[in-house]
């Protein structure tokens, strides 16, 4: 198999599994938008592992597996029948990749093999980064080469907020499978079980939970958007897109009365359009624009001093793991 080959399943896996992705990102330059899609295929053939319907021997099986081909990779071995590793051979052999985040997104999801429910906020943005938060510093070498020291906070944080928007959004379908990510202190002071999240009716108490989760993302998203400008213009539209179409399912659920039970919020197409050719034209303007910010209908308290503080929280947990160093994980 050859780079070709692999990338083009590749963008078949983005295609299947990511509209909101695929169209984010498919107007990059040729050689960006391959690498966008292998780090993607690579995040979704893991993922997938951890939430097949399969023993957990299995899965654990299978996620030792991959950190051996990673380990393997490192030593410039790579496997060579599989289209993932073929397109990240050659992804990084073009791109100034760097191994940490792929290492801590294989840790998270031995945290979904093995769940626990976080117990705190800070549980929910620790599991957040290890999922999410590295598949955008899986990228930032791809969209804003030579500028990760500058960027690689905002580029966390934007994936923290979309992993808290996935978790708004289908909390249902999670807790019907057992997993339940709302932190357990949040659930106790909403009078909710874990049960209670597994009903198609949206549950008395669950409207702070909604807000609490859209004030989080929210803030995560101002910071990973703020820095727009200082991407590569060719990154700066699918930067912003891909935030702005996630985040349009906070503004839904937001319509919605955070009623996220009765039916999946889905982005059209349309939709999805619309919002590119308004940030298109944000791109192409030569003034400054104020704010790029989500504006969901998040209730006073929860949007003010909590989310500021998770943000402080997650900016000093990375600065940490970077910097100095964390047991099992590798800094960046």
């Amino acid at each position: 198999m050859n780079a070709i080959q692999a990338y083009a399943t590749c963008e078949t896996v983005i295609r299947a599994h990511s509209s909101s992705f695929f169209h984010a990102f498919r107007h990059l330059p040729a050689a960006e938008r391959q690498a966008v899609y292998a780090v993607y295929a690579f995040c979704r053939k893991v993922d997938t592992m951890a939430d097949q319907d399969a023993p957990p021997a299995v899965k654990l099986l299978q996620l030792r597996a991959v950190e051996e081909q990673i380990r393997a990779a490192k030593h410039g071995v790579w496997t060579e029948d599989d289209a993932v590793w073929v397109a990240l051979q050659d992804v990084f052999s073009h791109f100034p990749m760097q191994w940490g985040p792929f290492d801590d997104m294989v840790r998270g999801q031995y945290a979904d093999v093995d769940f626990r429910a976080p117990q705190s906020l800070d549980d929910l943005l620790e599991y957040c980064y290890l999922v999410a938060g590295t598949v955008g510093l899986m990228l930032l070498p791809i969209l804003a080469p030579g500028r990760s020291a500058r960027l690689r906070h905002s580029a966390a944080a934007l994936g923290v907020a979309m992993q808290l928007t996935n978790i708004l959004r289908d909390v249902r379908e999670d807790a019907t499978m057992g997993r339940v990510y709302i932190p357990s202190e949040w659930m106790t002071v909403a009078g909710l079980r874990h049960d209670d999240l597994s009903s198609e009716q949206m549950p008395a108490g669950f409207v702070m939970i909604g807000e609490g989760l859209a004030a989080q993302a929210t803030s995560f998203y101002e910071m990973g958007l703020r820095v727009w400008r200082l991407y590569p213009p060719h990154s700066r539209l699918p930067l912003l897109a891909s935030g702005r179409f996630y985040g349009a399912i906070l503004e839904e659920a937001c319509a919605r009365g955070w009623d996220v039970f009765a039916r999946r919020i889905v982005v059209s197409d349309d939709r999805k359009r619309q919002l590119q050719q308004i940030l298109k034209t944000v791109v192409e303007s030569p003034k400054s624009v104020p704010t790029l910010a989500l504006r969901p209908c998040v209730g006073v308290q929860a949007a003010t001093a909590d989310a500021r503080a998770a943000t402080n929280r997650i900016r000093a947990g990375l600065e940490r793991r970077w910097q100095v160093g964390v047991q099992g994980s590798t800094p960046l």
